[in-house]
């Protein structure tokens, strides 16, 4: 619900992928969803020459972005979702090598 009286969550908080060689290549990711707060949200990337997004807006809570690695192996960086009134919630992402 994006009523302002939920607070603003994503989920999951967390997105790990380990690639199955001892390199990361180019892969899709999971969609992370935003959740309560106030509708609709930005989204701020900080690698985005290495993490794709969908969208770098969210118009409704439970709606999401899908994530696609572009190469390179990473670890905890921040992607960062704000709502309308400025409210922030962060997921994390990992792209690690299998081998």
């Amino acid at each position: 619900m994006d009523d302002g009286q939920t607070p603003l969550s994503v989920s999951p908080e967390t997105v790990t992928l380990t690639s199955s060689t001892d390199v990361c290549l180019p892969a899709a990711g999971p969609t992370v969803f935003a959740l309560g707060g106030t509708a609709p949200y930005s989204l701020r990337n900080p690698l985005p020459d290495a993490i794709g997004l969908s969208s770098d807006t969210i118009a409704r809570s439970g709606e999401g972005v899908t994530i696609t690695f572009k190469g390179g192996c990473m670890q905890a960086i921040p992607i960062v979702i704000i709502d309308s009134i400025g409210n922030t919630a962060i997921f994390r992402v990992d792209y690690v090598a299998g081998r």
